[in-house]
């Protein structure tokens, strides 16, 4: 009997779909979670140097992450939990085919990775919309005004709901 219940929990796992499935542990720390203190202690022991702004975000220059050198990565936070991390690459383009090649493998390991959850109402050629319905994720082509760049910006549904609700409060 013992068998039988074991299995048939065992079975019932097996067949749930896992709901997020979007990365959201960056530099061993859970976007939705962590918080400003704890980034920021992350990076200090890594010797980076960080800017900081304000009490909602900050940057941390020069963070290598899938595959790719980032001169700037963004943390913003709401009720002092990380609920963005912006990834930036614009400093660095000098061409169109470089940009290009990163944009390209970028893309296809993004859209391999997270196939399932690519929104194709929100994409475009150049800006492609991941959303499990507890991360969305968003990476952007940029080629204005003589800028050219990357970005990566993955953000926590929830946090950012209540944000939106707490400003419209104000109201």
């Amino acid at each position: 009997m013992r068998k039988i219940i074991l299995v048939s929990l065992l079975s019932l796992i097996c067949s749930i779909d896992i709901v997020g499935q979007i990365q959201r542990k960056f530099f061993g720390l859970n976007l939705g979670v962590a918080t400003r203190q704890e980034v920021i202690n992350v990076f200090k022991a890594k010797q980076k140097k960080i800017w900081l702004p304000g009490d909602d975000h900050f940057s941390v220059r020069d963070i290598s992450f899938g595959g790719n050198r980032w001169p700037v990565v963004y943390f913003y936070f709401y009720n002092n939990q990380l609920y963005l991390i912006y990834f930036s690459d614009t400093d660095r383009f000098s061409d169109v085919n470089t940009l290009n090649a990163v944009w390209e493998r970028l893309d296809v390991s993004l859209s391999s990775k997270y196939k399932d959850y690519y929104d194709d109402k929100q994409s475009t050629l150049y800006k492609k919309v991941f959303n499990d319905n507890r991360t969305r994720l968003n990476f952007d082509y940029k080629y204005v005004d003589g800028i050219k760049g990357i970005t990566l910006k993955y953000t926590d549904i929830r946090l950012l709901y209540e944000m939106f609700m707490n400003e419209e409060d104000e109201l």
